[in-house]
C-alpha cells in the first residue's frame, strides 16, 4: 500500500457488466488496506441502493458504465446522489 496512488480502482472483473451487485468483500478489504487513499468500485453496481451501500463502506466513487447504458441508472438518480 506504500506506493500506492491516492485513488485505487478496484475492479472485480466477473462483477464487470454482470448487474450482480458490488464486491462488497474484496472492496471491505481494499478499503481497509488503502488507510486516507479515495477506493473507486468498478463492477457489478446496479442501483442507486448499491452506491450508497458503497458509499456508507467508505468508498469514494464507482464506475457505473454498465448501468448507465442499460438504463437502470439514469443521470437524474446520478444527480440526486450528488455525483
Amino acid at each position: 500500500p506504500a506506493l500506492w496512488p491516492q485513488k485505487v480502482i478496484v475492479m472485480t472483473l466477473a462483477k464487470v457488466g454482470s448487474a450482480s451487485g458490488p464486491d462488497f468483500t474484496r472492496l471491505e478489504a481494499i478499503k481497509a488496506k488503502a488507510g486516507s487513499r479515495s477506493v473507486i468500485a468498478a463492477g457489478g453496481v446496479r442501483s442507486e441502493a448499491d452506491i450508497r451501500a458503497l458509499s456508507s463502506l467508505g468508498i469514494a466513487a464507482a464506475l457505473v458504465a454498465t448501468s448507465l447504458h442499460d438504463g437502470r441508472l439514469t443521470p437524474g438518480h446520478l444527480a440526486t446522489l450528488g455525483a
